[in-house]
């Protein structure tokens, strides 16, 4: 039998996995990097890597897809104007959190992009979220390690009533009753990331969010629907990958199309290789939107898959500018809650969507000349067709 201590270490990875990264409150925006180091290059180092110059809040809310009867809870940052930014639209960011998360995940990444300029989204996903996932099994023999791991799992309990009571009411203005609420299914890891409705509905949720931008009371005036990027850790990695042209395997369709021509730069995060989520050979040879893939030398794959399995995606896709960036010594939960690799991986996608989203030259520069130089702290390949840049 496993000692107490090594069960309770589990749990607790299991309930981090399950929570993801904690939202954290905005702060008063801090300095920004100087513009002038941020354009001249590695040498110079990061992007953008400090806080920026807008001050952040967010919102919560729950928006309803009709057409699938389905409710998506979403966390919006909303940059705060800037003295001369009266009226001024935002480009925006979709992040999908990975399996087992929400919308308050990622929320290091989210408010850094906020804090640049960048209207922020993340959707939660019903049936790969918190409420989704089954509970551990507990060991109560041990002393104190049933009050230990009970209070965990009041709070995560508490968390889940919250989002149900949240998500069932009844959108305002509704003319015709709504379907009721579905309990939740609960899956396991393997279960749930090789789940047809799940597969289909993680991109259709973010193709339906990009469609609320243009309607939703909070989003209407402040975004800029024709500059979209949408980045995603995991299973959020899978889902961004559908959005920038990935097709899938999928009962009763072989190459099943979840593509968005509107979204202009994908990020994934722990990205899948062949052999689930119905990723097969070819599935990649329609990616034309520019993708920059972010793993770690110790970022494992589902099934004891070596960490090289996660850069098959760009080895594979041909058809658009790609970057590869494998950051030494990160495992697939930095992402969720990074550490020291933090200001590395928020330069990036800040420079990443400042290239392909934003258009700014500065970006540009700083991206370019870093893919082209060799660093300690990650490795970097730069390839693909040059695309035009907004």
């Amino acid at each position: 039998m496993k000692c107490p201590r090594i069960r309770l270490g589990l749990l607790i990875a299991h309930l981090m996995l399950a929570l993801g990264a904690a939202a954290q409150p905005a702060t008063a925006p801090q300095r920004p990097d100087t513009p002038v180091a941020a354009a001249e290059g590695a040498s110079a180092g990061l992007y953008k890597s400090e806080r920026g110059p807008h001050a952040v809040s967010h919102v919560d809310e729950t928006w309803t897809d009709p057409a699938r009867h389905r409710e998506v809870p979403v966390r919006v940052y909303i940059p705060g104007p800037q003295a001369d930014g009266a009226g001024a639209r935002f480009p925006v960011i979709v992040f999908s959190h990975g399996w087992g998360g929400s919308r308050t995940s990622y929320a290091y990444l989210a408010e850094h992009l906020a804090s640049h300029g960048y209207l922020v989204v993340l959707p939660t996903h019903a049936g790969s979220d918190t409420a989704s996932i089954p509970l551990p099994r507990v060991d109560k023999s041990a002393k104190d390690f049933d009050t230990r791991v009970e209070g965990m799992l009041d709070r995560l309990q508490t968390r889940r009533e919250e989002r149900r009571i949240a998500g069932a009411s009844e959108p305002a203005g509704a003319e015709e009753p709504q379907a009721e609420p579905k309990a939740p299914r609960r899956m396991s890891l393997e279960q749930s990331i090789n789940d047809p409705d799940n597969l289909r509905d993680r991109p259709r949720d973010i193709s339906f969010v990009i469609d609320q931008l243009s309607e939703a009371a909070t989003t209407k005036d402040l975004a800029d629907t024709n500059h979209i990027g949408v980045a995603g850790h995991s299973f959020g990695a899978y889902t961004s990958m559908a959005i920038g042209g990935m097709t899938v395997e999928l009962p009763g369709d072989a190459a099943a199309s979840f593509a968005d021509a509107r979204v202009k730069a994908i990020m994934p995060i722990s990205p899948q290789g062949r052999g689930t989520m119905g990723i097969v050979p070819g599935a990649w040879a329609a990616v034309r939107t520019p993708v920059l893939f972010l793993t770690g030398t110790k970022d494992y794959g589902q099934g004891l898959k070596a960490a090289a399995w996660r850069r098959e995606a760009f080895d594979a896709v041909a058809g658009t500018e790609k970057y590869l960036v494998v950051i030494d010594g990160a495992t697939h939960m930095t992402f969720a809650m990074p550490g020291k690799h933090k200001a590395l991986i928020n330069s990036l996608a800040t420079a990443f969507f400042d290239t392909h989203v934003r258009g700014d030259e500065a970006g540009t520069r700083w991206l370019d000349a870093w893919a082209a130089a060799k660093h300690d702290e990650a490795t970097v390949e730069h390839a693909g067709v040059p695309v035009e840049r907004p």
